[in-house]
């Protein structure tokens, strides 16, 4: 029996062992869709000739060091690369086979090998390689992989709009996904009139024959592949920074004096982050000078020219651009997302620290404001030229992209107001998102394990919140309706209507501000019904001066007031009707209160003829019903509601 059981055991292992293969096989790498491998890259080390860098020319070598957490027959090692001939890939003095997998689907394609043998856990692969670098096909621009601007050859990590997204295959053999963070060392060969700049701290410079130099960079700390770059030109180094840790500008020459001005606070940011997330998490603070970007590289940002001279020109030295790329030294390089489906916990934050920084400046107020420019640019320009997506998993079709605006302005509103319900419940949000960042520093994340932890840290369940603002699209929009103004003063009770189509938001914080004699008053009402009620009291009753919704006092909210009417009340002589009946111009809305839910609503001509009849089962407590008498010649109706067996009637004037 037990040898029985014995032969069970292992006959099950090979069958585990053996659909385990299987599967591995069927495994194809996507951008957007996590997949565990069975192989974890370690190191990359690369040696690039960039000698004839103004044609973009390369002669290449990379080193791979790979851990393989399984081993089996017909196992192999992914890697990926774009644009560029792959010359030969070796290990352990072999000559290895490797061959390109889907080349007709750009999302997926991706090269593989085999292993040198099939006992060792730890393999490096040598892979040579040649060609022009490339840049991504991107209609309109071409911003993600390698391009030669204004004297500066330079990488950009991710593609605007590249099947793939991380675009650092266009120069570097590599897995080629966010999932797989690794250790970095580049050797760069130039002209001797040339520098480079890269990720880390740069280790040697050393004199090679015919008129050239050679940049040794190395970076020990784990980076996703879309955050390592390198840029190449006749740069000088301001580096001049009294820090804590090394702050190196590359910047020509011409713009040096620009550069200086502009980049003088990027102390003041990092004291500012790093006050509120713990301390910066690299061996030094980089920027370097193209013409696009800007473009978050680990510990070398790749940064516009443009924004450069612009502060210049007009004199401001605060660049929110600046901070923001800062800022995702925390959020997406410390902390990188699992896949790119979670993106907008990189993008969202980085935008939201924009307002951080503005509250470590000025204050509160300052940081509200910032929110309320994210929202302002959202619901007036982004909607238009993207449409509305969600944060989570968004369309990349066009007028999408790999980056649409929406999780920058969108996002950095949403976290405002995650920020808001957690502080009302007692919670402190920067903590909570420091914990966060300890929990997975220098690791991946995606957006359920941050969901979780903010659960772990509160015991709140916030379903609701991140389904309506970060799984799905749209925002609140309100219809406000007030009665008559007399005296030229405001009534104290107004209705908020949600109108939008599809579903109704809960717990959207309502910013209400009403002035008397000039003093300002400002709540927040919480919106989850359709129709919602502030009744301000009967002793400031047509005492308010004006009415101002989202101003950004105590939080912002996202959402729209679309109308704001003025409702002429049919019944304001009783008021201990279970109901109200309002008229605006030919339509009329009919709110009321049921106890057993049964409700008769009839409309009648003035001969007595029915227009309209229905029998509702209402539910408990307040409901709505609205009638349009456009359609209707002009004249008087009477309208017959029966409401839990009590009977009311009302007179309603229609003129065109």
């Amino acid at each position: 029996m037990k040898q029985l059981r014995f032969c069970f055991l292992a006959f099950m292992l090979l069958i585990l062992t053996f659909n385990y293969s299987i599967s591995f096989n069927d495994i194809v790498p996507d951008p957007l869709e996590y997949k565990e491998m069975p192989f974890d890259v370690l190191h990359y080390d690369v040696k690039l000739d960039l000698s004839n860098y103004k044609t973009k020319e390369v002669e290449g070598i990379c080193k791979i060091l790979v851990h393989r957490k399984n081993i089996y027959d017909g196992d192999y090692f992914i890697f990926h690369l774009e644009g560029l001939k792959v010359d030969g890939v070796s290990s352990m003095g072999k000559n290895l086979d490797f061959k390109a997998h889907l080349e007709d689907n750009p999302r997926e394609f991706h090269y593989r090998v085999s292993y040198p043998d099939q006992t060792s856990d730890t393999v490096e692969f040598i892979i040579s390689y040649s060609g022009t670098m490339t840049s991504e096909i991107n209609p309109g621009m071409s911003w993600g992989g390698v391009s030669y601007e204004e004297l500066v050859l330079y990488s950009m990590g991710a593609g605007l709009g590249a099947p793939y997204i991380s675009t650092t295959r266009h120069w570097l053999p590599c897995f080629d996904l966010p999932q797989d963070k690794a250790t970095f060392k580049g050797t760069f060969i130039v002209p001797n009139n040339l520098k480079v700049a890269s990720n880390g701290i740069l280790t040697e410079v050393n004199d090679i024959d015919e008129g050239k130099k050679e940049f040794v960079w190395e970076h020990n700390y784990l980076a996703a592949t879309y955050l390592l770059n390198f840029a190449a030109g006749p740069y000088i180094i301001l580096d001049n920074f009294d820090y804590k840790i090394p702050i190196q500008i590359f910047t020509l020459a011409m713009d040096s004096i620009k550069s200086e001005f502009a980049y003088r606070r990027v102390p003041e940011m990092a004291d500012c982050y790093s006050s509120l997330f713990g301390e910066y998490p690299y061996e030094k603070i980089g920027y370097c000078n193209t013409m696009k970007g800007a473009m978050e590289h680990q510990t070398m940002i790749s940064f516009p020219r443009s924004i450069i001279i612009n502060q210049y020109t007009y004199k401001n030295d605060n660049n929110s651009t600046m901070a923001h790329e800062l800022a995702h030294h925390w959020f997406g390089n410390m902390v990188s997302p699992l896949d790119f489906r979670d993106t907008w916990l990189n993008e969202s934050f980085a935008n939201y620290c924009e307002a951080l920084w503005e509250k470590c400046r000025e204050g509160d107020s300052a940081y509200l404001a910032t929110i309320i420019m994210s929202k302002d640019e959202y619901l007036g320009n982004v909607v238009k030229r993207e449409g509305v997506l969600p944060l989570y998993d968004y369309s990349r079709e066009k007028p999408s992209s790999n980056y649409p605006t929406t999780i920058y302005e969108k996002g950095s509103v949403v976290l405002g107001m995650l920020y808001y319900e957690l502080e009302k419940n007692g919670f402190d949000f920067i903590e909570i998102i420091r914990n966060y960042l300890n929990k997975y520093k220098h690791s991946n994340v995606d957006t359920k394990q941050f969901i979780q932890l903010v659960k772990d840290e509160t015991n709140l369940d916030l379903d609701w919140f991140y389904d309506q603002w970060v799984y799905n699209a749209g925002w609140l929009q309100l219809d406000v309706e007030y009665d008559d103004i007399q005296n030229e003063k405001y009534p104290s009770r107004f209705r908020l209507i949600q109108t939008q189509l599809g579903r109704l938001f809960e717990n959207v914080p309502v910013e209400f501000s009403y002035y008397i004699n000039g003093e300002e008053f400002t709540f927040v009402q919480p919106i989850s019904d359709s129709i919602t009620y502030i009744d301000l009291g009967n002793d400031i009753n047509y005492k308010i001066d004006s009415i101002k919704f989202n101003t950004g006092k105590i939080v912002v909210g996202l959402f729209k007031i679309n109308n704001i009417k003025v409702i002429s009340s049919v019944n304001d002589n009783n008021k201990n009707l279970p109901y109200e009946l309002y008229q605006f111009n030919n339509n009329i809305n009919l709110n009321y209160q049921s106890e057993t839910g049964k409700t008769i609503i009839t409309i009648y001509d003035l001969l007595g003829n029915v227009i309209y009849k229905e029998e509702k089962q209402s539910n408990y407590g307040m409901n709505s019903f609205s009638f349009d008498f456009n359609n209707y010649p002009q004249n008087n109706y009477f309208i017959n509601i029966i409401i839990d067996n009590n009977v009311y009637n009302e007179k309603i004037s229609v003129i065109h």
